[in-house]
């Protein structure tokens, strides 16, 4: 094969990047822009529930919510029947970002102007083989981990109960 592919993968996707920051006219990177999507989608979401949708840690969130409150995008409100919680809602700035982007998402179609109709399908059934594939992996992965955890659970348990002996009520010694 004439080039390796995830090499050619990870080089789009590091262009793709590259462009998106020299075209935005925002200073937003992309997962501030995909953060207040989601806000703006889910108004009066708690952090902890948006961090469960992102798959992020919720300190990781804390940092992306700072900067969308400090450019005025997103505001905090504690929950008026429960103090404890804070919700999440977005401003009319946040609200014409989102607008912004995604007038700048519809140009993306540029990326394909030198294809033609046959490669861009044929470029989306490879990719969405290429996704499935990879979700497929994760899933075993996760399982494989799954497995590995509760194996090692399961020897601790059975580590600890040797040497009992349950009708003398208590360990032999």
């Amino acid at each position: 094969m004439k080039s390796d592919i995830f090499e050619l993968i990870k080089k789009m996707n590091r262009m793709i990047k590259r462009l998106s920051a020299v075209t935005r006219k925002d200073n937003q990177n992309r997962g501030q822009g995909r953060t207040l999507h989601l806000i703006m989608e889910n108004n009066g979401i708690s952090p902890k529930e948006l961090a469960g949708i992102l798959d992020i840690r919720p300190s990781s969130l804390t940092v992306k919510l700072d900067k969308l409150e400090a450019d005025g995008n997103i505001r905090r409100i504690r929950d008026r029947h429960d103090a404890r919680i804070v919700r999440l809602y977005i401003t009319n700035k946040g609200k014409e970002s989102v607008a912004q982007r995604l007038k700048e998402k519809d140009n993306r179609n540029d990326f394909f102007n030198g294809f033609s109709t046959e490669e861009k399908e044929i470029f989306c059934t490879l990719s969405e083989k290429f996704c499935a594939e990879i979700e497929t992996m994760i899933k075993k992965a996760e399982n494989k981990k799954n497995r590995a955890a509760l194996a090692a659970l399961i020897e601790l348990d059975e580590e600890s109960q040797i040497g009992e002996n349950p009708a003398a009520g208590g360990r032999l010694e």
